[in-house]
Order: structure tokens, then sequence, then C-alpha cells
């Protein structure tokens, strides 16, 4: 999804290498694009800060993955002819967030 300024200037990189293929932006644009989820924050694990940016990636043919400030999201899909395919896909979060009521 392309993310730009109000000049039209692109706010994020793209990242083509060989087969892999995908877009990095500053999480501070995440609730522009997507709604707002309220759950822990993944940490560096060096220095405990959250992460700072959003990626999608795509892998040729069939390998996609975000991550999201608060969850990360493998996903595979299995082509079962040229109308149908299976999507395989988990979603991990951090620190028991799963299992948080709130």
């Amino acid at each position: 999804m392309p993310r730009v300024d109000q000049a039209g200037r692109k706010t994020y990189r793209e990242v083509n290498d060989r087969g892999l293929m995908g877009l990095v932006f500053e999480t501070e644009t995440v609730p522009s694009t997507y709604p707002t989820v309220r759950l822990p924050l993944i940490r560096h694990k060096s220095s405990g800060k959250p992460v700072a940016t959003s990626s999608i990636f795509n892998m040729y043919p069939n390998l996609a993955f975000l991550v999201f400030p608060t969850r990360v999201r493998p996903s595979i899909l299995i082509p079962h002819g040229l109308e149908d395919c299976e999507w395989l896909l988990a979603t991990f979060y951090t620190d028991g967030a799963a299992t948080d009521p709130h």
C-alpha cells in the first residue's frame, strides 16, 4: 500500500532483492492506514526500545510476512489450481498479549 506525504513524496523504503519484495515504513504511520491495535509493542532484545519500523514482505512465489509494532504474521499461499489456493497463516504477539483480556 503506497504511503506518500502531502507533497506526494513516498514515505517508505522499497525492498527488491531477487525474489524478496516489500515495503518498510515508520511505525508511527501505521494508524493512518490500519486500525489502531492496543497491544504491547515488540521491543528490540538488546535495547528494549519499541520497534520503530514496520515491514510487509512478499517472497516469490508464495511466502508473505509482516512485522508490525504489535505482531508478526508469516503466511504461505499454497496453489491448488488456477482458481483456488489455501492460505496458511499464524500471528505472533509479545509478552502474553494474545491472552490479555484488554
